[in-house]
């Protein structure tokens, strides 16, 4: 065995930290929060898009309108911070809600270089259709969880999240 390499309690191979799993049967019988993460984003991507895709609205393009619901006139930096999106793509989302007519872009004023983006009137009167829909995915999601329940479940990804993110971070 290499020095990079020991022994674990189960006899498993570990390598700088990462566990080799031994045998098929083990991998079949993980049960991992991330499994139950994917099948849930993907259960609530189908609620929501069969309900905008009607107001001529994607998926991938409601976080830039949620964002600007909460603040309006903000940078297309701060719109791919807030979602951890790429700013290639946040772009071309702007792109695709401003040809749609839902939000414009103005010259920063204290920065000619940049743009802040704000919502048209056509998008500021979805604000409260898109609100109730989520609301309505929401409640979908949750029935049966009381409201002390979803706060801690809330509060358990937020904090797996940022733990996460301190691990990407080094």
């Amino acid at each position: 065995m290499s020095e990079k390499e020991e022994m674990s309690e189960g006899g498993a191979k570990r390598t700088e930290g990462v566990r080799e799993i031994d045998s098929t049967r083990e991998i079949e019988s993980l049960d991992h929060a991330g499994k139950y993460i994917t099948q849930l984003d993907k259960a609530q991507y189908v609620l929501v898009s069969e309900k905008i895709e009607q107001l001529n609205i994607t998926p991938s393009q409601l976080p830039i309108l949620m964002g600007l619901y909460n603040e309006d006139g903000v940078s297309q930096q701060h719109l791919a911070d807030l979602y951890d999106l790429n700013k290639s793509v946040v772009t071309k989302t702007i792109d695709k809600l401003a040809g749609k007519g839902f939000i414009y872009r103005s010259v920063d004023p204290d920065d000619r270089r940049s743009n802040l983006i704000y919502l048209t009137e056509k998008g500021e009167r979805f604000r409260v259709i898109l609100i109730s829909i989520l609301e309505e995915k929401e409640d979908a999601m949750f029935r049966g969880i009381s409201r002390e329940e979803r706060a801690e479940f809330k509060r358990l990804l937020k904090k797996t999240l940022r733990h996460v993110r301190e691990e990407l971070s080094g």
